[in-house]
């Protein structure tokens, strides 16, 4: 029971300090900072903050297990495929956009690529487990 009780309070430091959503990768601290100033705003946000990573969580594992690795399919083909549909959306939209002149057609489509790729660049420090 004592060792139990100790894998336990590790476990409770380590999800709430250590490994902290908030605090390790800095999510929903525009949040924190929007409502802290009133306790009763403050505890239903951190409550809503906890559910929505808590289920978004759950339902990442589950699709993981149980459509991503059955059909074999990796984070690279998602990325892929996820690239592959927006630069299609992202051609339409940029054929609609009120561009200036000099940048309009191939000029803009490098500018947004490069963005698109400076943004991507942010998933290569991610650490897959």
């Amino acid at each position: 029971m004592g060792a139990e009780l100790t894998k336990l309070f590790e476990l409770f430091i380590a999800a709430s300090l250590i490994n902290n959503f908030v605090f390790t990768w800095f999510l929903g601290l525009c949040i924190f900072f929007g409502v802290s100033k009133k306790m009763e705003t403050a505890v239903g946000m951190s409550v809503t903050f906890t559910a929505v990573m808590v289920i978004s969580a759950a339902l990442s594992w589950l699709v993981y297990f149980y459509v991503m690795v059955p059909l074999d399919i990796t984070f690279l083909k998602i990325i892929i495929f996820i690239g592959i549909v927006a630069a299609f959306v992202l051609r339409e939209r940029l054929e609609l956009a009120q561009v200036p002149r000099p940048f309009r057609g191939l000029p803009i489509a490098f500018i947004t690529a490069a963005l698109i790729a400076l943004a991507f660049t942010g998933f290569s420090g991610l650490i897959t487990l």
